[in-house]
């Protein structure tokens, strides 16, 4: 009888035990079993490791916590880098940023290579009941599909913004033909015509036959549009000439440059009547050079070296990005950036057309 009483009495110790065991469990991991708590975090991997979008959590101190298979791909990682530092990566930048000033940053594009560009978007974790920064989390994305998405939403918006530009330039024209016509200039509004005419299919055939590549062209013909509606005369050189893109450059890239040097000419002739600017796209073997002059007031020499600093403008607050872009777009791809300030401000941009192998 002994026996069975210690045998009864451990039974019950161990049931005691494991009630006991399911209790503490059930507070600790917040009313769910071990087995649901696995089945839970399993579910949770799966979810992260389908997202297109890449997902990376790093605690205060810059250790990996959290990195998903978009994460892993897009930056070109494995399982190794959790637990590591993001110091020891060439993201590490805003990271750190955002742990030294415990203030948080939108967005931030970086290069990994020529024609490969990441945009991380941030959000610091904070504990709600001790108000500190616990952590940051960011997601990933090729910039490039980013881009097509963004072309795609914004396209029928500069469709609509270029047919104003000529709507506008058009009733301007017809307006000076409709007082020419009153005034009984006929030969006057004839020679107005074939003038406009002139200069409006010189400017076509110059950018379809020398210009191959139709998102630079149209870029072009846009720019002339709006630079017509400013009264500035944009002129495009007639011995530009290019076929192809310099190797492994997007076309958003070289609009970029294209397009920030010639609105910085346009900002700088506004309000004046007889701004010119010069635009030239010169394709070699071995280099591409993009040329654009205007005739405005030049840049100061004290602040040559500093106008292709992030931030530097003279415009005011919020500015002074443009020529930022253009040198990181530049150094990415070895290329070089001279400048003249002799009766107005030349910029000349070169890009070799093939790039190294360790680029």
């Amino acid at each position: 009888m002994l026996i069975v009483q210690i045998a009864i009495n451990i039974s019950i110790i161990i049931l005691a035990i494991y009630i006991i065991h399911l209790i503490y469990h059930k507070i600790v991991y917040f009313g769910y079993s071990p087995k649901q708590v696995a089945f839970l975090i399993g579910q949770q991997k799966m979810v992260l490791d389908n997202l297109k979008v890449g997902i990376i959590y790093t605690d205060i101190r810059g250790k990996i916590i959290l990195l998903n298979a978009a994460g892993k791909s897009l930056l070109q990682l494995d399982d190794s880098a959790i637990g590591t530092n993001v110091k020891n990566y060439f993201f590490k930048e805003p990271f750190l940023d955002i742990i030294e000033q415990s203030e948080n940053i939108q967005s931030r594009e970086i290069r990994v290579s020529a024609g490969n560009t990441i945009l991380f978007r941030f959000h610091v974790v904070r504990n709600p009941d001790l108000e500190q920064t616990i952590g940051i989390i960011a997601s990933i994305e090729d910039l490039t599909i980013v881009k097509q998405r963004a072309e795609e939403l914004t396209g029928m918006r500069k469709l609509m913004g270029e047919v104003r530009a000529q709507n506008h330039e058009f009733m301007n024209k017809l307006h000076t033909i409709s007082g020419l016509i009153q005034l009984e200039e006929y030969q006057e509004a004839i020679d107005f015509i074939e003038r406009s005419s002139r200069a409006s299919q010189k400017l076509i055939g110059i950018i379809s036959s020398k210009i191959k590549e139709p998102s630079v062209a149209g870029l072009l013909l846009s720019k002339c549009n709006k630079a017509s509606e400013k009264k500035v005369r944009l002129i495009i050189n007639e011995e530009t000439y290019m076929s192809s893109l310099p190797e492994k450059m997007h076309k958003d890239e070289f609009c970029s440059i294209v397009g920030n040097l010639i609105e910085n000419s346009l900002d700088e002739l506004a309000g004046r009547t007889d701004g010119i600017i010069e635009v030239g796209l010169f394709q070699g073997e071995e280099e591409m050079n993009i040329t654009v002059f205007d005739n405005g007031r030049g840049i100061p020499e004290e602040m040559q070296k500093k106008i292709f600093e992030k931030g530097h403008s003279s415009k005011g607050e919020n500015r002074g990005f443009g020529l930022y872009i253009i040198k990181e777009i530049v150094d990415t791809y070895g290329g070089k950036i001279r400048l003249w300030c002799e009766s107005g401000t030349m910029i000349v941009i070169t890009i070799p057309m093939r790039q190294e192998k360790d680029k």
